[in-house]
């Protein structure tokens, strides 16, 4: 048993039914972990949106 996303709940996974949980919304961590040798244009700005988006959400992003 594991709880997951409810999008993953759309997936197609052979052997494995999805069900709803009732009850009060869980929150789970984000943890976001690059290679800082592997540089990518679009690392700037999507670490920038997701720091926005902790901050909007109260989760304090750190790097």
């Amino acid at each position: 048993m594991s709880l997951v996303p409810r999008t993953l709940g759309s997936s197609r996974v052979a052997g494995v039914k999805f069900v709803p949980f009732a009850g009060a919304p869980v929150a789970a961590p984000a943890l976001l972990v690059w290679n800082p040798a592997l540089q990518n244009p679009a690392l700037a700005s999507f670490l920038q949106s997701a720091a926005k988006t902790a901050r909007r959400k109260g989760a304090g992003a750190r790097r």
